[in-house]
């Protein structure tokens, strides 16, 4: 859930000249950002996120269970409320005078108050199914998703950097949006459902739940659902399709449990006897006369590797989130959604997309209550 509110009531010259603003405002920070190296397209190439002896369809498994606790939740209290409302009466006239067919249930519709409870419990349940299933079904399983505790102070500071460059971005977005659908005469909502809630409900506890909702709840669950394993899917099976092996650094170790020992770097050596050639990762070979394996490790650069695995990833990952979200918001949605999947693809730090999409969401809520409520 990432908060928006839209500038509906603004002239088209207005928008126009908001998006040429931000325009500006985001050229100057991809210049800065591309000047000091940090918009390298080759730096999607981060931390891998999945271990050798971990295999997609566990990733997958989780990912299913946390997405089936995000639909669950909100379908099970709908269901409860339709057969409380739709209750038959206790008693039955002994005989009715004529049998008419009962109308077909109509839609629920839900308070302010259900709203904001239901899609907070349902965020806060799907977060607890992710991060129970990331902690016992995963060897190191909050390290390799980079949401150990130790992550979490660089991960805030590289989201607070990282806000900066995404605002104008998906500001810029919004404003181009909104001048699309003033051409096409399409109205749509002026704000998110949730920021409607909030300028109409005059209830203190319910703000801070929207915010609390929207800051905190949102973020953590989105972001390890979408980011954490969704983007961590597709990319890990779209490397595999590359030929690359997703759980393999360069210069790993054989697997466990066979006996080597490895030999000083290979600057130090002498070249390799026969066909035998230094690896790419560590690899074993059986020592000349001996049965006992030893190893000979690379010391030069690691081979290349594919970016458009992680780029793929991303760029899908970046629709099915925007697909979520209401119509009329996707496009700058999808803007966020680009610039969310490359942090982690480059950090592999999850604080930091939570940092980003807390403080957009913040932000949003503070500039609706600012401006958009009166």
């Amino acid at each position: 859930m990432s908060i928006l509110s839209a500038a509906t009531t603004q002239p088209a010259p207005g928008i126009l000249a908001s998006a040429l603003f931000f325009a500006v405002i985001a050229l100057i920070w991809l210049t800065i950002a591309r000047a000091v190296g940090a918009l390298n397209p080759r730096s999607v190439l981060g931390p891998r996120r999945i271990g050798r002896d971990e295999s997609v369809g566990r990733l997958l498994l989780i990912l299913i269970l946390g997405a089936a606790a995000y639909l669950i939740v909100p379908n099970v209290y709908a269901a409860v409320r339709m057969l409380r409302e739709h209750k038959p009466p206790a008693t039955q006239p002994e005989a009715p005078p004529q049998v008419v067919p009962a109308p077909p249930p109509s839609p629920i519709a839900l308070s302010g108050t259900e709203v904001v409870l239901v899609s907070t419990a349902a965020a806060a349940v799907a977060f607890a199914v992710l991060l129970s299933a990331t902690m016992t079904r995963r060897t190191n399983g909050l390290e390799r998703l980079g949401f150990a505790p130790r992550s979490f102070l660089p991960g805030v500071a590289r989201g607070l950097v990282g806000i900066l460059l995404v605002l104008p971005i998906v500001y810029l977005a919004g404003a181009l949006t909104e001048a699309f659908w003033s051409m096409l005469h399409k109205g749509h909502p002026a704000e998110h459902e949730l920021l409607k809630i909030l300028g109409e409900s005059p209830a203190p506890w319910l703000k801070v739940a929207i915010a609390v909702s929207a800051v905190i709840v949102a973020p953590l669950a989105e972001e390890m659902l979408f980011r954490g394993y969704l983007q961590t899917v597709i990319g890990v099976a779209l490397a595999k399709l590359a030929g690359e092996d997703p759980g393999r650094e360069p210069g790993d170790p054989p697997p466990s449990g066979r006996a080597f020992s490895v030999l000083p770097p290979a600057s130090e050596l002498p070249p390799p006897p026969g066909n035998i050639q230094y690896a790419s990762t560590a690899t074993e070979v059986p020592a000349p006369g001996s049965n006992v394996p030893y190893v000979l490790p690379y010391n030069g650069p690691p081979l290349p590797r594919a970016t458009w695995p992680r780029w793929t990833a991303i760029a899908i990952t970046a629709v099915l989130f925007s697909l979520v979200h209401p119509w009329w918001m996707r496009p700058q949605i999808f803007c966020l959604a680009i610039c969310l999947g490359y942090a982690y693809e480059r950090t592999g730090n999850l604080w930091t997309n939570i940092t980003i999409h807390s403080l957009f969401n913040g932000i949003s809520v503070l500039l609706f209550l600012l401006i958009g409520a009166k």
